[in-house]
């Protein structure tokens, strides 16, 4: 019973929803989920985590990314005819239509050379950031005050 309410819990949110119906095409980096979806990717990893604890769907690491995809396999029963059942309901909302022809384009940019896979998860987080940032700001008023002296 714990199993069915995750998955129902999982399915309530619009995001996860969309999230689902892109990776009904195939297994995808969490970069081109975050440029299609066009959220950062803390929230992108909170969805994710959510339908990966409900059985929904599966990780695989290759280095720093992480590519998801649909949890497929025969012992998750269930899951499977959720998600059948969701690619027919959610193929005529807008929204849905709007992700997929991003994920189109992206794709047909990655073959041209034009967005490189994992381009966006090489991207420092705003953690990382904000401490080279500090540092700099430390450095100038290091320096600054060097210079008065």
């Amino acid at each position: 019973m714990r199993n069915l309410l995750n998955i129902f819990k999982a399915l309530s949110d619009d995001t996860r929803l969309r999230i689902l119906k892109l990776l009904e095409g195939g297994e995808l980096c969490i970069c081109k989920i975050m440029d299609v979806v066009d959220m950062k990717q803390s929230r992108i990893s909170r969805h994710m985590g959510i339908l990966k604890n409900a059985g929904l769907v599966t990780d695989r690491r290759d280095g720093k990314w992480v590519h998801y995809s649909l949890n497929l396999r025969p012992e998750n029963f269930c899951c499977e005819e959720m998600i059948s059942f969701l690619a027919a309901c959610l193929k005529d909302y807008d929204l849905v239509l709007q992700d997929q022809k991003k994920l189109q384009k992206l794709l047909e940019r990655e073959k041209k050379g034009l967005w490189r896979s994992g381009s966006t998860c090489g991207v420092k987080t705003r953690g990382q950031g904000a401490r080279v940032k500090g540092a700099r700001i430390r450095q100038q008023v290091i320096g600054s005050r060097q210079q008065r002296l």
